[in-house]
């Protein structure tokens, strides 16, 4: 079963992602300090909770957290370089204590774990022409367990979808 979700700009300044299936929302801010907010719905409390900020000021003082009150540390030590010298790839540690790899292809974006590169991606965003917003499609449930780190991952790797 694949999952797909939708990128949406509700407002000026806002983000959504959206998985119709699953009922999940998550929503992206910037904000006056220059950190992007993603937020998703918590049924249980019944409002949006933090589940990822990220800043963008410049290559060496870009920071991250997850969840409101986690400390900040440097995006590269989330979201490193993987592979050679040149490559333009990216890993990062999931929730489950796997290692994913972001690559690009083509007109988008692939996610693999790390010790199955060759593998069908577990997750493929395309960007469909200049301009438009990406789509999102989830080609492993397991991959649920950390999703919130994909969504951040993916708005770091490609700042042009949150340029709010």
């Amino acid at each position: 079963m694949s999952l797909q979700f939708t990128f949406s700009r509700p407002s000026e300044g806002h983000l959504a992602i959206s998985c119709y299936d699953l009922g999940l929302r998550y929503e992206v801010f910037g904000t006056r300090r220059g950190v992007v907010s993603i937020q998703q719905w918590d049924t249980t409390k019944n409002k949006n909770v933090v589940v990822g900020e990220f800043t963008r000021s410049s290559v060496w003082r870009n920071r991250i957290r997850f969840g409101a009150d986690a400390p900040w540390v440097p995006v590269r030590e989330f979201l490193y370089k993987h592979g050679g010298l040149w490559s333009r790839s990216r890993a990062f540690k999931g929730q489950n204590g796997s290692e994913y790899v972001w690559e690009r292809r083509n007109k988008g974006l692939i996610l693999h774990r790390s010790f199955s590169l060759d593998a069908k991606p577990m997750v493929l965003v395309t960007f469909n022409k200049k301009g438009d917003l990406p789509y999102l499609e989830c080609h492993d449930t397991s991959l649920l367990t950390c999703l919130d780190r994909i969504i951040v991952s993916l708005l770091i790797m490609e700042e042009r979808i949150y340029r709010l």
